[in-house]
Order: C-alpha cells, then sequence, then structure tokens
C-alpha cells in the first residue's frame, strides 16, 4: 500500500497481510523477545482490525488463501492469545 502525508509517500504493508505474516514469522524466532514482540504486535493490530468492516473481510481473504499448514499453525497460536481473532477466522464468530 502507498501512503502520501506531508507530501511524502511511503510504501506500506497492507495490515491484514502484515498480521497474518506475523503470526507466521513468531513461530520461527529464536530470540524470545523478538518473538513476543511480534506476537503481541500481531494480536495488538489484528484486534483492531476487527472493529472496521472492511480490514476483517481482507483479513479472512487473506487468511483463506493460505496453505493450510499455515492456517493451522495461525490458528494455534490464536487459540491460546486471542480469542476474537481465533473465532473468527474459525467461522465461530
Amino acid at each position: 500500500m502507498k501512503i502520501t502525508a506531508n507530501n511524502l509517500t511511503v510504501n506500506v504493508p497492507e495490515p491484514s497481510a502484515y498480521v497474518l505474516h506475523k503470526f507466521i514469522i513468531c513461530q520461527r524466532r529464536t530470540k524470545v523477545e523478538k518473538k513476543e514482540k511480534d506476537l503481541a504486535s500481531a494480536v495488538e493490530i489484528g484486534e483492531y482490525l476487527m472493529t472496521n468492516n472492511k480490514h476483517r473481510v481482507r483479513l479472512k481473504d487473506i487468511f483463506s488463501s493460505l496453505p493450510d499448514k499455515w492456517k493451522k499453525k495461525i490458528i494455534n497460536i490464536l487459540d491460546k492469545n486471542s480469542k476474537i481473532l481465533y473465532e473468527y477466522l474459525q467461522n465461530k464468530a
């Protein structure tokens, strides 16, 4: 995504893709501090995205397009860390 403010254009990742990426990456981190930071930011941003219908739908669309192995990894993390995201991506919300 491109965001422009004060005559400056910056490329930033799409929020929904960023969140799902962080859930996958945090499992691969060897440093506990980095793993916890990735997980915390993914949960916080992911739960914020749930407050906006456009982002909520996009989150589900991207999640649905992921390989089953990645989906399972994300769901396992969410089961212990974010009830709202877990239930939504499991079609329980």
